[in-house]
């Protein structure tokens, strides 16, 4: 995949999780969507996600360095997080993944052909391909809502 269909499927899922989030009123936030997560929660761990990958590239700055970056204990993080995720209010997780996104989207954008390819070498593409993400928990809130 090229930088501009990367640029233009991040942008796209962005403009998708804006449309879907509008979408929403406070029962269908409520919603459970199974293991235990709400719409809300879904989208809390969306934007999680999407600062988490911004703040490794803040602090790297255009380096690669996939390597040091430890991808193994998402699961451990994940669950750590669904206290956290479950008491955040349902309009702060919409306001939080609309903006985790817009952030770390810009911040790939600006990233080197050298840093987007070291980490997909390393198997790691989730550090850029942010789309892919959001798009499963869309799909995700979108199946407990009975709208896939």
């Amino acid at each position: 995949m090229d930088r501009n269909e990367l640029n233009a499927k991040n942008e796209r899922s962005r403009a998708d999780l804006a449309a879907f989030t509008a979408s929403l009123d406070d029962g269908a936030l409520a919603t459970d969507v199974g293991g235990g997560w709400t719409v809300a929660m879904a989208l809390a761990h969306t934007a999680f996600w999407d600062l988490h990958v911004a703040s490794q590239w803040r602090r790297r700055g255009d380096r690669p360095t996939p390597a040091e970056w430890a991808d193994e204990a998402a699961d451990f993080v994940n669950d750590g997080l669904d206290p956290l995720l479950a008491a955040i209010p349902a309009a702060d997780a919409v306001r939080l993944a609309l903006a985790a996104a817009e952030e770390v989207d810009a911040l790939v954008e600006a990233l080197s052909d050298v840093s987007v390819d070291a980490v997909r070498a390393e198997n790691r593409g989730w550090l850029v391909d942010a789309w892919e993400h959001r798009a499963e928990h869309i799909a995700q809130a979108n199946r407990g809502l009975g709208r896939s």
